[in-house]
């Protein structure tokens, strides 16, 4: 059996199997293949209208991009206990 997911898919689900975890370039890299990792993360945003937030930050002499999904919020009606 093949596996027919897309790079931007598989990516997706990454994602959505770790909301609100920053997430490393070379995590996603060896996800949504590593030539294009960056498009499929703009996928996901155009294509599925999902929330991907992106920081860098500086780990000693080297600068450090990382991504994580914010899935939507429910907010449940006032007053009501579930």
């Amino acid at each position: 059996m093949t596996d027919r997911t897309t790079f931007r898919d598989r990516v997706s689900h990454h994602f959505k199997l770790h909301p609100g975890e920053w997430v490393g370039s070379y995590a996603l890299m060896a996800v949504g293949g590593t030539m294009a990792w960056r498009t499929r993360i703009s996928d996901c945003r155009l294509q599925l209208g999902m929330d991907i937030e992106n920081r860098c930050r500086k780990s000693g002499e080297i600068t450090v991009s990382e991504y994580r999904y914010a899935p939507p919020v429910t907010l449940l009606p006032a007053g009501r206990l579930f």
